[in-house]
């Protein structure tokens, strides 16, 4: 059964992202409303034919940039964007969760502690850091850190939460890692993803805390529910997409309470026929009231490739800039990720300004 964390609830202050569609969040949920892509050939990756890799890739960074040293230039510049607010009413205390990648070759979970620390220390320009956290649980991550957000507030020794996920596929050992087991998209696998990287952050609080500071446009985060899908991508099992269906069903539940379904879905669907027919199945499962129409979702894949931790924090920036550019469909939203270890993860959001 999934695990429902009914929140009391969480108000998305802040956010800020950096993609290869644009360096803040505004920027790039503009470029992925207009259904722009960043796919292209990478000019140094080629896969096991000779043939030029297609990826999504940061432009002002050097393309033989290694994996760590992108993620840190990318998450800096996200943390200034989400943290500058905050930083204008002095340098309030904050806790950091950090979604990084889930260990694969060309990193692990020691690149991710690394990783953390650097962020943190970027962060701590803006705001007093007082514990930084790696989640490596790669898509599912962001998500997940919002159960321990809530956490963290109901101690009252934080104000806010700084809740990220930065990730880039673009390492040599990686992709070569990702050719041998034929994920790569090509002319001769329609089946696999383009790898793409990004830095995204949300800041979250307390209600009160939200009210007391005046921004206005909040958007909460009403519910999260998790699961474990034990039928992961790399086992000889046949998924169904269980977990992916309660941890939805659950987290969406809260909606059908109030009569208003959710008119959007964000989601890290990515090209991938496993991940294809975990939605295939959720669409079979769930009741009516829950979400408008589940076969309707936003993909950001479409727009920024994989972007693997990233995925979560980027789904919540796009979905709240929806409401505060004034072309959200409804008041409610819900966001959800699968990683590739079986973690899932759903939140269900109140958009602020619609």
């Amino acid at each position: 059964m999934a695990n429902l964390t009914t929140l009391s609830t969480l108000s998305i202050i802040s956010v800020g992202a950096r993609t290869p569609l644009g360096l803040n969040a505004a920027a790039s949920a503009a470029a992925y409303r207009a259904g722009l892509s960043g796919h292209g050939l990478h000019p140094v990756f080629v896969d096991k034919t000779g043939d030029a890799i297609r990826t999504v890739r940061d432009g002002l960074l050097d393309p033989i940039l290694a994996s760590d040293e992108r993620m840190v230039a990318m998450a800096s510049t996200a943390i200034e964007e989400a943290c500058a607010p905050l930083f204008e009413r002095g340098k309030p205390p904050v806790a950091l969760y950090l979604a990084t990648p889930e260990p694969r070759p060309g990193w692990d979970e020691s690149d991710g502690l690394r990783l953390t620390r650097a962020v943190r220390r970027s962060a701590e320009r803006f705001v007093d850091v007082r514990s930084a956290h790696s989640l490596p649980r790669g898509h599912a991550a962001g998500l997940l850190a919002l159960e321990y957000a809530q956490r963290e507030l109901e101690s009252g020794q934080v104000a806010a939460v700084l809740v990220g996920g930065v990730d880039s596929y673009l390492d040599g050992v990686t992709i070569e890692w990702l050719d041998e087991r034929r994920e790569l998209a090509s002319s001769t696998n329609i089946g696999g993803f383009c790898p793409g990287e990004a830095a995204s952050f949300v800041v979250v609080t307390t209600p009160t805390i939200a009210r007391a500071s005046g921004v206005r446009g909040v958007s909460e985060v009403l519910a999260v529910a998790s699961a474990v899908e034990v039928h992961t991508i790399d086992s000889d099992s046949v998924c169904v997409g269980e977990a992916l269906s309660q941890v939805v069903q659950t987290a969406s539940s809260v909606f059908a309470a109030s009569g208003l379904p959710a008119s959007a879905m964000y989601c890290d669907i990515n090209g991938q026929r496993y991940r294809n027919e975990e939605l295939m199945y959720l669409a079979t499962r769930l009741p009516a009231g829950h979400i408008d129409d589940v076969t309707n979702y936003a993909m950001p894949a479409s727009s920024f490739g994989d972007i693997g931790a990233a995925s979560g924090p980027l789904a919540l920036v796009l979905a709240h800039q929806s409401a505060a550019r004034g072309y959200a469909a409804g008041p409610h939203c819900m966001v959800w990720g699968s990683s590739i270890g079986g973690t899932r993860v759903a939140a269900a959001l109140r958009l602020g300004g619609t």
